[in-house]
C-alpha cells in the first residue's frame, strides 16, 4: 500500500521500488507486489528487475483475482514475450467475459492504438463511453484517433464535447487549434 501511495500520490517511483523490494523479500509469492514492482521497474528503466518481477507474478497468478490475472497476462504477453496477438487474445477474452469492465476495454484500446489498429481502438473507447459517459478522458483519445485517421470532423466533434463537458480545462482548447 505504501508503494502504491508513493507512486500515485507522491510521484516517488524510486521510493516505491525500495518498498516493493522489501515487500517481495518478505514474501516472494506476493503476486500483486511483484506486478507493481514490474511496472515501477519498467518505468525506472530497470528491465532485468521488471522481467524478474513479472515472471514471479505469472508464477503466482492463482493468488489474484481473475481480473488482475487478465491484466498481468496481457502485459506479460505484450511487454515480455512480445506477442501482441496473444496479448490481444487475452484482452478479448477478458472483455467478453466481463463486457462491462472499463479497464479491459481501455487496455484493448491502448494495445490496438499501439498496433495501429485505430478502428478497433475507437470501438473500445466508444464502448467505454457507452458504459460510463463520465469517462471524459476517452473523448480526447477518440479525437486523437480520428485525427490520425484523417477524420477531422469526428476529431473536432469529440474535442468540442470534451470542451463542453469540461469548460475550465485548458487541454481541450489547446488541442482544438492544433486540429484546425
Amino acid at each position: 500500500v505504501r508503494a502504491t501511495l508513493a507512486v500515485t500520490h507522491d510521484n516517488d517511483w524510486a521510493g516505491a521500488a525500495h518498498l516493493l523490494e522489501e515487500a517481495v523479500a518478505l514474501d516472494p509469492r506476493f503476486a500483486s507486489a511483484q506486478f507493481l514492482r514490474f511496472a515501477v521497474s519498467q518505468t525506472l528503466g530497470k528491465a532485468e528487475i521488471a522481467q524478474e518481477a513479472i515472471a514471479a507474478a505469472m508464477e503466482n497468478l492463482y493468488r489474484l483475482t481473475e481480473r488482475t490475472r487478465f491484466l498481468i497476462k496481457s502485459q506479460y504477453y505484450f511487454d515480455v514475450v512480445r506477442d501482441p496477438d496473444k496479448a490481444t487474445a487475452v484482452l478479448d477474452m477478458w472483455s467478453q467475459i466481463y463486457p462491462n469492465d472499463i479497464l479491459a476495454h481501455s487496455y484493448r484500446g491502448l494495445y490496438a492504438s499501439i498496433r495501429g489498429e485505430l478502428p478497433t481502438a475507437i470501438k473500445a473507447y466508444e464502448r467505454i463511453l457507452a458504459l460510463d459517459p463520465s469517462q471524459y478522458r476517452f473523448l480526447g483519445e477518440l479525437a486523437e484517433l480520428h485525427r490520425r485517421l484523417g477524420e477531422n470532423g469526428q476529431a473536432e466533434y469529440y474535442l468540442q464535447r470534451y470542451n463542453e463537458i469540461l469548460p475550465t480545462r485548458m487541454d481541450g482548447y489547446e488541442d482544438l487549434p492544433d486540429l484546425y
